[in-house]
């Protein structure tokens, strides 16, 4: 019933992140924002976000000034380009400390830190918590910052274009 009322993909529960941001991709693409320079720098970060990204080096690659798309990313996304891109980097550790068996070392240089002391500062600040206090208790789920309806809300918050949801309970 949903594909034929144009769904575009089908979402069973229980909803897991992955799935949903799958689904989401395949249906928007990166097309989040009304600014095509904006959705190639966020599809960079997410498949870039743990090798070494700076303003200066974006604005080279993508030919425009730095003070030109450090503009234009406040406009369309609510932050600057390197609290996004930390929030980006956490949610990936995060994501590493519950489904991997990583020391922290090992999450902070794959979330993209070369410098573990900046990693749990980052990791506090965003989260709450520290990964050693996480991985202490593997139990702990940090539920309170990044349960579905977080991850759910900062989607909907990035698409910026009015979205349809259809949701049937009958499924």
């Amino acid at each position: 019933r949903a594909l034929r009322m144009g769904a575009r993909d089908i979402i069973l529960k229980p909803i897991e992140y992955e799935q949903f941001t799958q689904a989401l991709l395949r249906s928007v693409g990166w097309n989040f924002t009304g600014n095509d320079l904006v959705n190639q720098v966020l599809e960079y970060i997410h498949t870039h976000f743990s090798d070494k990204i700076e303003l200066q080096l974006l604005s080279e690659q993508f030919h425009v000034t730095a003070s030109y798309l450090s503009k234009q990313f406040k406009r369309y996304v609510d932050t600057n380009l390197i609290s996004y891109v930390n929030k980006i980097r956490i949610e990936h550790a995060v994501e590493l400390l519950k489904n991997g068996s990583y020391n922290i070392q090992e999450v902070a240089k794959q979330a993209g830190y070369e410098n573990v002391n900046y990693f749990y500062k980052k990791f506090k600040d965003q989260t709450g918590h520290m990964p050693s206090d996480y991985l202490k208790n593997k139990k702990h789920k940090l539920s309170q910052y990044y349960g579905d309806s977080y991850f759910y809300v900062n989607w909907i918050k990035m698409i910026r274009k009015p979205t349809i949801l259809f949701i049937d309970r009958t499924l």
